[in-house]
């Protein structure tokens, strides 16, 4: 009757035990899902997108039916060039509740995505002819590395296509002046074919350096980005890179800028792609 006794006694402490960790687990759920949701909110604000994703995906790990949570997860993976991450958290979205204003807007993330902004290309601009400080003997390389490197970097994103209008001659270098004179036409001829943005860049500071044996070179590249519709500037970034102990030969030279302005466009195109969408 005793063993009988402890094992019933026993049979209670363990149910009661599992009830107060599944009522406990009910309680503090909701509490963990909005800390991370909210952290997640914060870090979105402040422009920290990693870090917003990081917290967003703990707090759709524990409500997995929040529409609110997976909208925003989408917006941060889109700003971190994260395509398909996006598609998947919009896609959840719509199919939980297509009728939601959550799912409306991710929606229109959706087809925002699915059909790219149409981008001309300015040709490489020469600041040279407006203060010493600018185009510091560059190499003509510079040019059409420049265009080419843009053209990769705005085609395979996948949120752009590129244009170019009037069968004008690629990659080729402008005067600064000749650009501001013709500015304003060119985005009523981009808008006119189609064309939302328009993309100009210039390196406005190279100094290259040479001795016997290697060459030394410091770059600092700016891109700006205009609306066709108003030629309004959208935005500026600014880049530098270094390029150290390159052997004395051209083809060295060329190759080491190319990778300088492929580490420059990618650390650029962050901020671009986050601007833009």
């Amino acid at each position: 009757m005793l063993f009988q006794s402890r094992g019933l006694l026993l049979i209670l402490i363990s149910v009661c035990f599992f009830v107060c960790i599944i009522t406990s687990a009910a309680f503090t759920a909701p509490e963990a899902f909005d800390s991370n949701f909210q952290k997640g909110k914060k870090y979105f604000d402040a422009g920290n997108y990693q870090e917003a994703v990081r917290s967003l995906s703990e707090a759709i790990r524990l409500d997995p039916k929040n529409q609110q949570a997976h909208a925003l997860a989408g917006v941060a993976y889109t700003k971190l060039g994260k395509w398909g991450e996006a598609r998947r958290e919009f896609e959840i979205v719509v199919g939980l509740n297509p009728n939601s204003p959550e799912a409306k807007q991710a929606q229109k993330w959706l087809k925002r995505l699915q059909q790219p902004i149409t981008v001309l290309i300015l040709p490489f601009v020469d600041l040279s002819t407006v203060s010493t400080k600018y185009g510091k003997d560059y190499p003509p390389v510079l040019a059409g590395a420049f265009f080419n490197t843009l053209s990769r970097f705005i085609y395979n994103s996948g949120l752009y296509k590129l244009m170019a209008i009037g069968g004008r001659d690629f990659p080729k270098i402008i005067d600064i002046n000749v650009l501001h004179s013709t500015l304003q036409s060119t985005c009523q001829e981009a808008n006119q074919n189609g064309a939302k943005i328009m993309v100009s860049g210039y390196i406005d500071d190279f100094d290259q350096q040479q001795t016997s044996q290697y060459y030394k070179a410091s770059m600092k590249l700016t891109i700006k980005i205009y609306s066709t519709k108003d030629c309004r500037l959208i935005h500026s970034v600014t880049d530098r890179h270094i390029i150290n102990s390159v052997v004395n030969n051209q083809f060295d030279m060329n190759n080491a800028i190319q990778n300088g302005l492929n580490a420059m466009f990618d650390r650029m195109f962050k901020e671009i792609n986050a601007k833009l969408i």
